[in-house]
């Protein structure tokens, strides 16, 4: 998937030289603006009748006052534009150098995550027998809407994990827990020539087995289908318990458990699974996020830039 949300490693190395440009120019360039007028100052004191001094002195705290100015202006323009363009948003992320061939590393040895959901309820091919959410309280939304929820938090790094633990391209990756449940109901992934589909680190592949976790029920099509598709997805969910929502863009529409997936009006999309209380369980395939739960951001939630944006909501 493409998006200009950061789940993209080309956009994200772009991003990453851009802002590391601006930071070198923000302190070399005073600093050899400082040197010029030094040097300026000190030739005018020793030729105070040299008419080309004051003129380069005036160009030199030109130049201090400009490169001063531009990095802080592009800074806080992005700041002040996070909620309102998808470009800012990135920007403004702790953005650490994409590796675009990076080479799989398992973390799992120091998994240190809590398990929020009894593990031994979301067996495969096993039903949960309670509607307990993972806080103890009852889901509206209904005991599948539940189940899947649960399995999300058991399956996602928690919220705050560092970057090095679920970021491929910072030598981390999917849970434990997730990768053995992955290549249990889907074994050839196990063996792909995409290093993301192998590691597990796919929006699709991640929300699929959540759900696949939740029903206790395997099935062989994607959650994040192409236009061609869009039909035949929708009577596959319905058969499992799923009606089709058109999504309007507002967190009040949300309910816990809802799996959500959009195509982007130019290339690529996503598919997420809501946890409630604004938080979402997520993989991302370009930028190699393993499983992981995140805040969601009003630029998720923006519907003027997606084809289509759909929930698929458990009705039972």
């Amino acid at each position: 998937m493409i998006l200009m949300d950061c789940n993209n490693a080309v956009l994200g190395n772009i991003l990453y030289i851009t802002k590391n440009i601006l930071n070198i120019i923000w302190i070399v360039g005073p600093i050899l603006a400082i040197i010029s007028l030094v040097i300026n100052f000190t030739m005018l004191a020793k030729n105070p009748d040299d008419k080309k001094v004051p003129k380069k002195i005036r160009n030199s705290f030109i130049a201090l006052f400009v490169l001063i100015l531009i990095p802080t202006i592009v800074n806080a323009a992005m700041l002040i534009a996070n909620d309102s363009f998808e470009i800012s948003a990135c920007w403004n992320q702790d953005i650490s150098k994409p590796d675009l061939n990076p080479s799989y590393i398992n973390p799992y040895s120091d998994n240190k995550q809590s398990v929020i959901s009894d593990p031994d309820k979301y067996d495969y091919g096993e039903e949960k027998t309670s509607t307990e959410g993972s806080a103890g309280t009852f889901n509206p939304n209904g005991e599948i809407a539940e189940r899947i929820a649960s399995a999300a938090e058991y399956y996602a790094w928690p919220e705050g994990t560092p970057k090095s633990k679920y970021c491929r391209f910072n030598g981390g990756g999917s849970t434990s827990q997730f990768m053995a449940d992955y290549r249990k109901y889907w074994p050839s992934f196990a063996n792909s020539s995409d290093k993301s589909v192998a590691a597990g680190t796919c929006c699709c592949h991640f929300a699929r087995t959540c759900v696949v976790k939740g029903l206790g029920k395997k099935f062989s099509f994607t959650l994040l289908p192409g236009a061609s598709k869009d039909e035949y997805t929708r009577e596959k969910m319905a058969k499992l318990g799923f009606t089709r929502i058109t999504f309007d863009g507002k967190k009040s529409s949300l309910q816990r458990g809802d799996v959500l997936y959009y195509r982007n009006k130019g290339s690529g999309g996503h598919v997420w699974i809501y946890l409630g209380n604004n938080k979402a369980a997520e993989g991302s395939h370009n930028s190699g996020y393993g499983g992981r739960i995140t805040r969601v951001s009003n630029n998720k939630l923006k519907t003027s830039n997606k084809e289509v944006y759909y929930i698929f909501r458990a009705v039972k």
